[in-house]
């Protein structure tokens, strides 16, 4: 297929995930040495989905026991109720991880894949 023509790529992932190939689907879309279009995007999310890799974009919460040991150490300082502190350190907790989360890159860096532009900036292996 033609590495320029995105329509040919997505119809060549789309194959790749229909042939159950989903590391190969992966790698050639994580490789941008190809251009990309919505149906590579799909391919690309079908396949990651199938590898069970799409659980590295979530936010992870902390083990509740540590949650309740942070809780503790808030309501000495503030003087809050055990659910109010619980709810402050939980929020904090969930607020920070979410900075830190990659998802809101990946999903701009795909909706611009997904526009079969050839323009799109290359990312580090990994991160699409």
């Amino acid at each position: 297929a033609d590495p320029t023509n995105f329509v040919k790529q997505d119809t060549l992932l789309r194959e790749l995930v229909s042939a159950e190939r989903y590391e190969a689907c992966v790698a050639r879309f994580e490789a941008r040495d190809v251009a990309s279009g919505p149906g590579s995007v799909v391919a690309y999310l079908q396949s990651l989905g199938k590898l069970d890799r799409l659980g590295q974009f979530d936010t992870k919460m902390p083990p509740p026991a540590q949650l309740s040991l942070a809780a503790a150490a808030v309501m000495r300082d503030r003087k809050l109720t055990t659910e109010e502190a619980t709810a402050a350190v939980t929020e904090a907790v969930a607020t920070a991880a979410a900075d830190r989360s990659e998802l809101p890159a990946l999903l701009r860096d795909l909706s611009k894949r997904a526009e079969g532009r050839e323009d799109v900036v290359r990312l580090p292996p990994g991160r699409t």
